[in-house]
């Protein structure tokens, strides 16, 4: 992932938001997962308007659930960037020999980002079910022709979140 503008401090923030793109460490109480589905790629790219505007970007590789899963932040040419993991008991951000837990994924996301992420109702806009997320509205009209969807927070801080899977 490349942070374009503003910095956050650590490198977790980085992540979000990315969901965000960001997962589960002690590893006694966060195994790793394998073999999780359902299975998605593509790119996102997160942009949050604080008095120090952050936006990132990244490939991705996503498995699981809300619940349970584990999701790759890839550089342009593949790369590695983070590796994330979660389940009940918490999430853990993989960057390099850099491990850090998380209570939660959504705490995970929003320590990354400095925002909030809608992370439950990712899962179902990317399965094509447009949950409604107060504060939040989806853009739907490239969904169907090339798999680009639209999440936009007009509260503080502002939040634009663009999503393309690959088919």
């Amino acid at each position: 992932m490349t942070q374009h503008r503003g910095t956050r401090g650590n490198g977790a923030r980085f992540v979000f938001a990315a969901l965000a793109l960001a997962l589960l460490t002690a590893c006694s109480s966060v195994p790793r997962q394998t073999a999780l589905e359902p299975v998605y790629s593509g790119r996102l790219a997160l942009s949050v308007q604080t008095t120090s505007p952050q936006s990132w970007s990244a490939g991705f590789e996503l498995r699981g659930t809300a619940q349970r899963g584990e999701l790759s932040l890839l550089s342009p040419i593949g790369s590695v960037l983070a590796h994330i993991e979660w389940d009940s008991q918490g999430a853990r951000l993989q960057q390099g020999q850099r491990s850090e837990l998380f209570p939660s994924l959504d705490a995970l996301l929003e320590q990354a980002s400095g925002t909030a992420w809608p992370a439950t109702a990712l899962f179902d806009w990317m399965q094509g079910r447009p949950t409604p997320v107060a504060g939040w509205e989806l853009d739907w009209s490239q969904w169907a022709t090339s798999g680009l969807l639209r999440a936009h927070r007009s509260q503080a801080p502002v939040t634009d979140l663009r999503l393309v899977l690959e088919r």
